[in-house]
This record gives structure tokens, sequence and C-alpha cells, in this order.
């Protein structure tokens, strides 16, 4: 996309990034253009995560075929809580959405 292209959406970068005094022409290009791009690619990455993340039932299955954690006790800490990294690392779920996971649809696996 051309610097022309993007300035037609000048209006609605403003209001998302109020701070950044960017998009700038490539031969002005600075350190907010920086920060306004790696800022875009973050929240379409998160927004993308919203709708790639696997439901619980999906979830559950996935576990319950591949068996990762056979080598801890059922029901033990250390099984809980390699399965809470597991979920966190994998599938981008934080420490709390993890945990509600396991003490709901999961609790005959963790």
């Amino acid at each position: 996309m051309h610097y022309k292209e993007i300035m037609q959406f000048q209006g609605q970068i403003e209001a998302a990034y109020p701070k950044l005094n960017a998009p700038n022409s490539i031969d002005n290009i600075g350190f907010d253009d920086f920060l306004l791009f790696t800022r875009a690619v973050k929240n379409t990455a998160e927004n993308m995560m919203k709708f790639c993340t696997p439901k619980n039932s999906e979830l559950y299955s996935y576990y319950q075929r591949l068996n990762l954690f056979r080598q801890y006790q059922s029901g033990s800490t250390r099984r809980k809580n390699a399965m809470v990294g597991d979920l966190k690392q994998r599938f981008g779920l934080s420490t709390v959405e993890a945990e509600n996971l396991l003490n709901s649809d999961f609790a005959s696996l963790a």
C-alpha cells in the first residue's frame, strides 16, 4: 500500500493511536511510524486470535486424544500446572482462562 492510499485512513489512525505522529511518507519515516505499524500488527494478531481460539470441547478432545500429560499423576498439582502452561503457550490463553477451563470442562483430565 502506498502512502497516498494509507492517508485515506488518517482519521481512523489518529483516533486509534492519538499520540503518534504517523504515518509519514517514506522520506520522513520516524520512530512513531515504527510504533504505529508494530501496534497495528499486534492489534491485528490479537483480533485474529479471538477467531482462532478453539472451543472448550475441541481443547478437551485434543488433550484427551494426545494424552500429553500421562507422566504426571492424574489430579496432581504438577499435572494441572503443566496443563495451564501448555494452554497458555499453545493457545494464548491467560492464566485465569486456563485455570477456569481446567476447573470446569477439564476436571477429568487435570
